[in-house]
């Protein structure tokens, strides 16, 4: 690697183009009369200027012309290895190294330009170059054994490719120069990752269900066990922590409750929760009326709490809080809050007027609960308040015609699902009407995104939505059909169309140590969508080499041979 020193001012502009960059001077910064300034024009080319960098890249590409048939290889390494003003190439013969950089710094010097701050992870190309006085800067980098070799001309540029690659060179620079932070870069390299998101060709998750799987969850306190619960009341948890040490691999299941069991759900599981804080308990409804609390170690309910309704939803506060209650929601009007330490129903929150579909806590406040109905309503609660709900959200944010307060719905059709953003500060509704909004919680407004219409999957179940806010771009993912959505948070506009399952799209779910979007439908299949595919088409070509079968079939004859002595 390597840097040239004071690039864009080696460059001499034209004399008829200095007007272009000009900057003004004078003595007294108080004194704004225009005759005392003074008209300076640049005689050379200012760096941070958007074409600066054109220009640079035109003067040096037509400069390596010149040197096209005197060294040959060198002006094509160079040619392909230059990014703005920085030298970055390898070669896997110390020998070669030394003639690329040699020959490289000839061709600049013959430019004006001079080749500094040179950086190798080879200790002998190091020697080399202090002996031919080559400027070396000092950089803690790799090992000799570890050769870094760096070809960016074998990029296959596809439509997706560019703007993938582009946004992380951007990202890099601004990076390496201060502009951005640290976290801003990990944001734009998640959303490089989520542009690139595909089916995984490699890595499955083991099939148990007989029926079509309703909802999905991942414990957030490992993000490594899956629960789902499928139409028969069946219930399955996998590991989905990949420990093999390559790309593929296939999630076990780790246990497994069927519905012919004594204490097993009798029909469709309609809702399953992880306890936000340990995998030694989850809770599971269902529409035989039942609400149940497990015991994770030994697969059997700590608790089971009888409802005189259908459950259609419920919801456990992720915030550590004062209170661990659980929001029910039933075929009924009136939404249940269960006290799981004792089994209470210590709480009714009454404001529908018919059944409530959906039920969600804020992430940021403990005590705000947003629930949706089939009355096409939303309510903001604080359960702290004996006075009822705070609001009811309003689509058209109080502009519509014969406005009244029984006549406010948030949707045009039953709420089907409700998520809030990690900050608490936003809340995405899905309705029955196909459509998905975005409320401001604070303002409690519809902030009018337009997703476009969106296909509803079921009549009477909760659609599963998840979001990723880790990004620059923060995604919700969204079932439609057999498909699911991938869209712009606060823009609507669809990133990408996931496409795999044979049947309905039930539930979708992120998990954001890795990246990766499980997902759930009526084929009965649970789906993994990484980014990685590039590493696992790398490494099943790795594993189809001959050089790797040879040590494959070395391996396997040294297991076969015994060490016992004659």
């Amino acid at each position: 690697m390597a840097d040239i020193e004071k690039a864009f001012l080696q460059i001499e502009l034209h004399k008829q183009d200095r007007d272009v960059a000009r900057f003004f001077w004078t003595e007294n910064l108080n004194d704004y009369d225009p005759k005392n300034l003074q008209v300076y024009p640049l005689t050379r080319v200012l760096f941070g200027l958007t074409s600066s960098p054109f220009i640079l890249a035109a003067t040096i590409r037509h400069h390596l012309k010149k040197y096209k048939d005197k060294f040959p290889d060198t002006v094509k390494i160079v040619g392909s290895s230059l990014y703005v003003d920085d030298f970055i190439s390898g070669q896997e013969i110390v020998d070669k190294a030394l003639q690329t950089s040699l020959e490289s710094i000839e061709i600049f010097k013959e430019a004006g330009m001079s080749l500094k701050k040179w950086h190798t992870n080879s200790k002998k190309l190091e020697r080399f170059w202090i002996e031919n006085k080559v400027p070396v800067e000092e950089f803690n980098c790799l090992s000799d054994e570890e050769v870094v070799l760096l070809k960016l001309n074998n990029i296959i540029f596809r439509k997706k490719n560019i703007l993938t690659f582009g946004i992380m060179l951007k990202s890099y620079e601004q990076l390496q120069t201060g502009l951005v932070t640290p976290n801003s870069f990990k944001s734009a390299m998640i959303t490089n990752r989520l542009f690139s998101m595909d089916l995984s060709k490699h890595s499955v998750i083991r099939q148990c269900h007989t029926a079509g799987i309703t909802v999905l969850d991942l414990d957030p306190a490992e993000d490594r066990f899956l629960l789902s619960g499928s139409k028969n009341g069946d219930l399955a948890i996998h590991d989905v922590l990949n420990n093999s040490g390559h790309p593929w691999y296939t999630a076990e299941i780790i246990c497994r409750i069927r519905r012919n069991t004594e204490y097993a759900h009798r029909f469709c599981i309609t809702s399953a929760q992880w306890y936000p804080f340990d995998t030694g308990l989850f809770i599971t409804s269902s529409m035989d009326h039942k609400l149940k609390i497990w015991d994770t170690n030994i697969l059997r309910p700590a608790d089971t709490i009888s409802m005189t309704h259908k459950i259609s939803a419920l919801h456990m506060s992720n915030l550590p809080s004062e209170h661990t209650l659980i929001a029910v929601a039933m075929e009924h009007p009136h939404v249940v809050l269960v006290d799981p330490r004792t089994g209470a129903r210590c709480h009714e929150l009454r404001a529908h007027c018919i059944g409530v579909s959906a039920v969600r806590w804020s992430p940021f406040a403990e005590h705000l609960l947003a629930t949706g109905g089939r009355d096409n309503k939303i309510f903001f609660w604080d359960i702290r308040s004996a006075n009822g709900y705070l609001r009811s959200l309003d689509q058209h944010n109080g502009e519509a015609v014969g406005n009244k307060k029984d006549m406010i719905t948030a949707h045009n059709g039953r709420i089907s699902s409700l998520k809030f953003t990690d900050n608490g500060l936003y809340m995405v509704s899905h309705g029955a009407d196909n459509r998905i909004r975005l409320w401001d919680v604070a303002l409690c407004k519809n902030t009018l995104v337009n997703y476009g219409s969106i296909q509803s999957i079921y009549a009477n179940f909760q659609v599963s939505l998840d979001l990723c806010c880790d990004s620059s771009l923060p995604a919700l993912f969204v079932p439609c059909n057999n498909s699911i959505n991938v869209y712009d948070l606060f823009t609507g506009c669809r990133i990408r169309t996931l496409v795999g399952h044979f049947n309905l799209v039930t539930s979708c779910v992120f998990r954001s140590t890795t990246h990766e979007l499980y997902s759930s439908g009526n084929d009965m299949n649970i789906l993994l969508w990484t980014p990685d595919g590039e590493k696992e088409l790398e490494a099943e070509r790795e594993m189809c080499s001959p050089e790797h079968q040879r040590v494959t079939d070395n391996a396997e004859s040294s297991f076969d041979t015994d060490n016992w002595s004659d």
